[in-house]
């Protein structure tokens, strides 16, 4: 292996890596949001749901629980938005096909092909592939980006737990707490 192709590795492991723990954080967040008191019932629940479905689910579960608590919700809400747009990317990194070569490496960049059948928007055929430039420095501003946000979700996770005392939040089905 070259010293591109090393740095091309590292940068994609990094990046990996802070994606993976972006979506392990978040399904604490969810398991908090199902049940606080018992996160294993959150945790059997959401074991074999996608990412994308895993953040609707907090949508729906924050409009429900902080119903009662705007700045609250709109807080949870905000961030799981930026969680999403990064989602897009996290699947393309994952689930892309890689072209490794020495030219793309020299300019600092590196091509991503979607594999997925998909119908063209513009026509009424399908294709399978879609090519995506990266360049390294958008690969590592993804993995900062990734590492900012589990930093956000840890904090909406003290403050999801610190709120099930409060008394804006909905508890246990009923709008009336007050």
């Amino acid at each position: 292996m070259n010293p591109q192709d090393s740095n091309f590795f590292t940068l994609f492991g990094h990046l990996a890596v802070r994606l993976s723990n972006l979506e392990s954080i978040v399904d604490h967040l969810l398991e908090d949001l199902i049940d606080q008191d018992s996160p294993v019932i959150g945790g059997l629940i959401i074991s074999d749901v996608g990412f994308f479905k895993k953040l609707d689910l907090i949508k729906t579960l924050t409009e429900f629980q902080f119903a009662l608590d705007d700045a609250g919700r709109d807080r949870i809400l905000e961030v799981i938005k930026k969680i999403d747009e990064l989602r897009t990317i996290r699947n393309e990194v994952i689930h892309g096909l890689w072209t490794i070569n020495a030219l793309d490496f020299a300019k600092g960049t590196v091509i991503c092909e979607q594999t997925r059948w998909r119908k063209m928007k513009s026509q009424k055929q399908w294709t399978r592939y879609r090519r995506r430039l990266f360049s390294f420095v958008e690969l590592n501003n993804y993995a900062e980006k990734a590492i900012y946000l589990c930093a956000d979700v840890t904090n909406l996770i003290n403050f999801v737990r610190s709120s099930k005392t409060t008394s804006k939040r909905v508890r246990k089905g009923s709008s009336q707490d007050k």
